[in-house]
């Protein structure tokens, strides 16, 4: 693959707690074993996964693994033969931080590592994903942030389009919807893949799940910290940073309550049908302790409430913290995506350590689809709303 990959692998693991860097960084040496396990284990080359004579050799044999044993050998003529037929598989793409050179993982296997990582972070799975064929830009979107005319029947979500009765032969009033931007700068998002210590060295099929398995899993959690708690500085913008979330203060500090939740959902104004609750489960002992009714006649779930279970999220604050719950609208976050995901492989970055490193990134820019929350029209004409509401303890 040459110095444009071997020693570009850098860190992108910026705002990681340390304690979940530190095992990134401990296990990431474990994917060369299991490649080594590819490579030298005699049953695996029967099998006919990968191939034993690389480059142009064995143009029928393509598998996920052969894919990631190229790039370890540097085998840029299977690569651009047998993965790559018509493109440069070589070429380096760049961004403001500096030069990032990576293998474009193909198509047939990219759909599929999206797949487990939409089932790795149910989040990930329910954001919008648009493509976009530039490194920055604008995108177009109806200005619902201005508030209208308190208690004459408009309403922010028509971006200043409204409606009034036509007196008989008079003129229609003529009224406009408001466009705002919303800039975009895609940012390359990657990490250290974590690999389990149990090797399979009998079975090809299961090496191919554990490798698609562990790829997927690293990119929802990747993509899932910044949907969440981005600063939108250098990297996408979270929900809980965006100005258009809605913080809830408690009732008590340090609980999250039944009161909490209602009053979260009457702040909440969803856009789309993919609405959830998400938390940290160290929320779990206050749900587990919600009475409603006289003298706490009867217990309450949240599920009860509407949007199902919460799904949960090693990404958000722990509980007594701002954000450890948020009800959300998810299909309001927008994932833009410059480029597929690419993978590349070093035996230098932790040379001092004795370990070797495999990096996969892509090129993304996130953010919620409102600037700001939504006034309601009622007659005070004070009441915000948001697709994002979060518990502020």
């Amino acid at each position: 693959m040459g110095n444009d990959v071997k020693d570009t692998v850098v860190q992108a693991d910026d705002g990681l707690p340390p304690a979940v860097q530190k095992e990134m960084k401990a296990l990431s040496d474990r994917l060369d074993s299991l490649m080594q396990l590819i490579e030298d284990s005699p049953a695996i080359r029967k099998a006919g996964y990968v191939t034993e004579d690389g480059g142009g050799a064995d143009k029928n044999l393509k598998s996920f693994g052969d894919f990631l044993t190229a790039v370890r050998r540097r085998d840029m003529k299977r690569l651009s033969t047998v993965y790559r037929t018509g493109e440069d598989a070589t070429k380096t793409m760049t961004e403001d931080e500096g030069a990032a050179g990576g293998i474009l993982v193909p198509e047939e296997y990219r759909a599929d590592l999206l797949r487990v990582a939409d089932i790795a972070s149910p989040i990930v799975g329910l954001v919008q994903r648009i493509p976009v064929n530039v490194d920055s830009g604008e995108l177009q979107a109806l200005d619902e942030f201005v508030a209208p005319t308190a208690g004459v029947g408009d309403t922010a979500t028509a971006a200043g389009l409204t409606a009034a009765i036509r007196a008989e032969g008079a003129d229609y009033d003529t009224t406009e919807p408001t466009f705002t931007w919303m800039n975009f700068r895609v940012h390359e998002i990657g990490g250290l893949v974590a690999v389990s210590k149990e090797l399979n060295a009998d079975s090809p099929v299961s090496i191919e799940a554990m490798l698609r398995q562990l790829f997927g899993i690293a990119i929802a959690h990747k993509l899932e910290h910044y949907i969440l708690r981005g600063t939108g500085v250098g990297q996408p913008l979270g929900v809980l940073n965006a100005p258009c979330a809605i913080g809830i203060s408690p009732d008590v500090n340090s609980y999250f309550g039944y009161a909490d939740a209602l009053e979260m959902l009457s702040r909440h104004m969803p856009i789309t049908d993919r609405v959830r609750w998400a938390m940290h489960q160290t929320l779990i002992p206050d749900l587990g302790t919600w009475e409603v009714g006289t003298a706490g006649a009867a217990t309450a779930k949240i599920a009860d409430l509407g949007y199902g279970e919460p799904l949960r999220s090693q990404h958000l604050p722990p509980a007594d913290s701002s954000g450890c719950i948020v009800l959300g609208d998810w299909g309001a976050y927008l994932l833009l995506e410059r480029s597929g995901l690419t993978v590349a492989y070093s035996e230098h970055f932790y040379f001092g350590s004795g370990k070797i490193a495999w990096r996969f990134d892509q090129r993304v820019d996130g953010m919620p689809w409102l600037k700001k929350y939504i006034t309601l029209a009622d007659s005070g004409g004070t009441t915000t709303v948001s697709p994002f509401v979060y518990f502020n303890d």
